[in-house]
């Protein structure tokens, strides 16, 4: 249990990384690759947690293929329904200690803004979607990395559920700011040394 727990941390961990990275040059394959991870480290906590044979169905890794080609062919028109997405999980994971499943139950009107708000941001910030969509990502990968090394660290308990969503929450923000604030200062000055040489 502890082997696989340790491997998700570092997958996630190598993940965020790779992205961060990466995905400006090589967009459609960083994301198809991330997708890849990320369902790899989810299937290793699920099959550590449950034991339920994910990892070797057949099914599981049909589909999970046939999504990250989806992603790699058509990485560009999707970008911004993966924004989207993420802006909906994001939105999903800040909403979960206010017992969401209730609100949604007593309104259909939740409901419905839960659909729509996250449109609200890939609007507004569509001509930075690419960059968006890669700090959405890495900082996805990351926060679940953190997460993933803080239930190995220490038994879970409900009442971490608040600080994991906020976790989960600033690491999400981090690798946005990252791809526009502080990539350069990282990786643009080795980028330009490797032009030169």
């Amino acid at each position: 249990m502890i082997i696989f727990s340790i491997l998700a941390v570092l997958v996630n961990l190598i993940n965020s990384y790779v992205v961060a990275r990466f995905a400006r040059k090589m967009f459609a394959t960083t994301l198809a690759g991330s997708f890849l991870f990320s369902c790899l480290a989810i299937g290793i906590i699920v099959e550590s947690s449950f034991d339920i044979g994910m990892m070797s169905s057949m099914i599981f890794w049909g589909i999970v293929l046939t999504i990250a080609v989806l992603i790699l062919v058509l990485a560009n028109p999707l970008r911004y329904f993966i924004a989207y997405g993420f802006f909906f999980l994001l939105l999903i994971t800040a909403l979960l200690p206010f017992d969401l499943p209730g609100l949604i139950k007593d309104s259909s009107i939740v409901a419905l803004l839960l659909i729509l708000v996250p449109v609200v941001p890939v609007i507004i910030f569509r001509q930075n979607i690419k960059l968006i969509t890669i700090g959405l990502s890495s900082g996805g990968s990351l926060g679940f990395g953190l997460i993933s090394l803080i239930n190995l660290l220490a038994k879970p308990t409900d009442s971490i559920l608040l600080m994991y969503a906020l976790l989960y929450v600033a690491s999400i923000a981090f690798g946005i700011y990252f791809q526009f604030r502080l990539y350069d200062q990282y990786f643009g000055k080795s980028e330009e040394q490797a032009l030169n040489s």
